[in-house]
């Protein structure tokens, strides 16, 4: 009985890494897809990409290394729901402070771990890899006032 259970799971779910995150993946543009192929290719990270979310509404309905790109930023909760996602990682590291900052507000509202890409600047320098994610820290809410 449970070898038929666990057959079953894996038919609905044909892709899924035992034991790795599922994750929510913001933003399909360079940064969005780095952080896909880093994950699909280093499966020790645990890290399983199953759905993304970006605001441009000409990305909904395709695909990014396989993954559905599935909605904008107001969806964030729907989609949790619907991909059972377990982790979001938030790679946008262009966008502004105050997208940010609501993106993230949007996410806390969920259960999910959350992990945001480093900036841009570290992007420029190549030093960004999957290993560069980090949590959310304090400094990520603080809008910056010139």
């Amino acid at each position: 009985m449970a070898f038929r259970g666990l057959r079953h799971i894996r038919a609905a779910f044909p892709n899924s890494r035992t034991g790795a995150s599922r994750t929510l993946v913001i933003g399909a543009g360079e940064a969005g897809a780095l952080a896909i192929q880093e994950m699909k290719q280093h499966a020790h990270l645990c890290l399983e990409p199953v759905a993304i979310v970006d605001d441009d509404k000409d990305k909904h309905g395709k695909k990014l290394f396989g993954i559905p790109i599935v909605g904008d930023r107001n969806s964030i909760h729907q989609v949790v729901e619907r991909f059972r996602i377990d982790q979001i990682v938030i790679a946008i590291p262009s966008a502004s402070e105050k997208d940010i900052n609501e993106i993230i507000s949007i996410c806390k509202r969920t259960k999910c771990k959350l992990k945001i890409l480093p900036g841009v600047f570290e992007l420029l320098n190549g030093n960004v890899t999957v290993n560069k994610i980090r949590d959310v820290q304090i400094e990520d809410l603080i809008l910056k006032i010139s």
